[in-house]
This record gives structure tokens, C-alpha cells and sequence, in this order.
């Protein structure tokens, strides 16, 4: 029988293929940003509120809201577009990892 693919997020196996390469760029470096800290670590900022800071200084880093929330008219850039594929996956990884 063929292996099939789960339905169900997996940060260790999220492979967004069918996204242009920097949309994939971002949405691992966002699953990669969360993965890093660690559960316990994770469950830790979220009760004293710490991680909220450390989160927006990774996705001004990573230019993320620009990004993905910016009207392709007002961008210029290729890469910068509302994209409702898009911001559906990367609500997906915030919603996986409760933000």
C-alpha cells in the first residue's frame, strides 16, 4: 500500500513545494523560528509574554508581514503580494503553534 501524505501539520516534514522558493523560504524559517525555541521553551514565553517581542523582531527581520500582507499593487516587488494561499499556510503554522 502507498504511503500517503497526512492532512495534519507536521513541522518536521512541512514542505510547501507548490509555493513560489521565497514563499517557501519564509513559511520554514517561520516553522524553523518556532522549532528552535522548543516546546518547554515555547509554553515558558507564552505564560510571561516574552516571546511576542522576539517573534515581531523575526518577522521584521524576515520582511514576513511585508510580504505576505502587502497589496501587489503597492509592492513593486515580485515576492510581496496578497495572497490568500499563502496567508492560509501561514496561518496554518500560527494557528499549529497557538499564536
Amino acid at each position: 500500500m502507498a504511503e500517503s501524505a497526512s492532512l495534519l501539520f507536521n513541522p518536521r516534514t512541512y514542505d510547501p513545494q507548490h509555493f513560489d522558493p521565497e514563499t517557501r523560504r519564509l513559511l520554514r524559517a517561520t516553522v524553523d523560528w518556532f522549532e528552535a525555541r522548543g516546546k518547554r521553551r515555547l509554553i515558558e514565553d507564552y505564560r510571561s509574554r516574552a516571546w511576542l517581542g522576539d517573534f515581531l523582531d523575526f518577522a521584521a527581520k524576515e520582511g514576513l508581514f511585508a510580504t505576505f500582507l502587502t497589496p501587489a499593487s503597492a509592492a513593486g516587488k515580485d515576492d510581496q503580494r496578497w495572497d490568500t494561499a499563502r496567508i492560509a499556510a501561514l496561518n496554518e503554522i500560527f494557528g499549529f503553534y497557538g499564536l
